[in-house]
């Protein structure tokens, strides 16, 4: 077998965390994808499914021995049908009993959450932990598809610790979330619109410019009364200095009209 970035021919160690090759590697449709990850519980999961199906094997071990004990006096077993019937019997329902126990495992041990779908040849294969959210495998803030119970999920994206919904974003520490929209600090949330950080918050309505100010006579933005300009002709005023004609007064500052925000 010939899987891309992988060159050992065979592996002396089982692993939890197989990859899956594209159909051209066998000779069969071309993919546009090589090696994809496949959905896996943490390691404390693994580790007790791991333990549940040893438990299985054991038992099936101890159990078959029991099996043999009616043969143990019979030199050739054709000759004891009695007691040949009897081990038959006893090895039937051993393996029946292993059947049922890694069933068990297989389903309460080692696949709390099914995000995709479930291999029985390698227990595990297509689930997350209890408590997970099954999200897009390639999703960078989960592990393989699995996004930790302690961790939002926002429009299937599995978001940072400490990150909230805002819509379906992601909202980052530090921001506000104004009817879906993100607002970015040091803007500030104003009658659930994001306003500006230099333009004030009147009666729920954000102020249009930062020069307006609240009337309390009417509870409405209104032009602050204007004082004589200290800046040339065609500059602007901009909170203590000059902007020159192009540049436009926001965030305390004179930038360009692209750059602020309305």
């Amino acid at each position: 077998m010939n899987l891309p970035g992988l060159t050992a021919e065979a592996s002396l160690y089982r692993t939890r965390r197989p990859y899956c090759g594209s159909a051209s590697d066998y000779g069969g449709v071309p993919s546009n994808e090589t090696i994809i990850p496949v959905y896996f519980p943490g390691p404390d999961t693994q580790a007790a499914c791991s333990n549940c199906l040893e438990g299985c094997a054991t038992a099936l071990a101890e159990c078959s021995a029991a099996a043999m004990v009616p043969l143990a006096g019979c030199v050739f077993p054709p000759l004891c049908p009695a007691a040949a019937a009897a081990a038959g019997a006893a090895l039937a329902a051993c393996d029946t009993a292993n059947l049922l126990c890694t069933l068990r495992c297989e389903v309460l041990r080692c696949c709390p959450k099914v995000c995709g779908f479930p291999n029985p040849l390698n227990p595990g294969e297509g689930c997350c932990d209890e408590g997970e959210h099954c999200v897009d495998q390639s999703d960078p803030n989960a592990r393989d598809g699995c996004c930790p119970s302690n961790q939002s999920v926002c429009g299937g994206t599995c978001c940072l610790p400490g990150e909230s919904c805002c819509g379906d974003q992601c909202l980052p520490v530090g921001a506000s979330c104004a009817n879906g929209t993100i607002c970015w600090a040091p803007s500030h949330v104003c009658g659930g619109e994001c306003c500006p950080p230099f333009n004030r918050c009147c009666n729920g309505q954000c102020c249009k410019s930062p020069y307006q100010i609240c009337d309390p006579t009417t509870g409405a933005c209104t032009n602050a009364p204007r004082r004589p300009s200290f800046c040339r002709a065609g500059w602007t005023e901009c909170l203590g200095q000059c902007c020159p004609p192009g540049k436009q007064c926001c965030y305390g500052g004179c930038y360009e009209p692209y750059q602020c925000i309305h």
